[in-house]
């Protein structure tokens, strides 16, 4: 299926496309991410279509807020289909109709894997990452770290193993602190 969470690293082959569209759907609920994720579409597509799968509310914030290039369909979906290698999309409304698109914007909802976060009580953001503070990346829970794709909505490798890098000088810190009788840094 053509659709990309990220067009930074992907979707620049089909540069030049007719159409794309954006899937503002959860966790892709605030206008400001659907338009900016629209934004990015049109770098690489003539024209871009914001589907908000029967939100009329955020339809229409998003159309208050956009003109040209962009387009808002509020229509409910009933299914994508993948064309294989013919490279597009097929968007099914539940009317019946359906549109074509070069490729599909959407940022899937993610989660934590096992149940330590809630086992630790652990806060999470409003994406449902584990919200663990930069540079150090210690958690809502004194003590516990966090690092890689479950501390951020950018889920990359550089990030990751950066990440991982600075737990791990976080706790080292924390644990000779905690060893010497010292007040710890955080």
């Amino acid at each position: 299926m053509y659709e990309f969470h990220c067009l930074f690293c992907l979707g620049y082959e089909d540069r030049g496309a007719r159409s794309s569209g954006v899937l503002a759907v959860a966790p892709l609920l605030m206008p400001a991410l659907a338009i900016h994720s629209a934004e990015n579409a049109a770098q690489l597509s003539n024209e871009v279509t914001i589907y908000t799968h029967g939100n009329q509310e955020l339809a229409g914030q998003i159309e208050s807020a956009v003109h040209g290039t962009f387009k808002v369909d509020s229509r409910p979906i009933k299914r994508l289909v993948d064309f294989g290698e013919g490279n597009c999309v097929k968007v099914e409304f539940t009317d019946g109709s359906c549109k074509e698109e070069a490729f599909l914007v959407h940022n899937p909802q993610t989660t934590v894997q096992g149940p330590f976060v809630a086992q630790l009580g652990i806060t999470t953001s409003p994406m449902g990452d584990v919200t663990a503070d930069a540079p150090m990346h210690q958690t809502s829970v004194r003590g516990v770290f966090a690092a890689g794709d479950c501390i951020t909505p950018y889920k990359v490798i550089p990030g990751a193993i950066s990440s991982g890098c600075n737990a791990a000088v976080a706790v080292s810190t924390q644990l000779q602190s905690e060893k010497y009788g010292q007040a710890p840094m955080f």
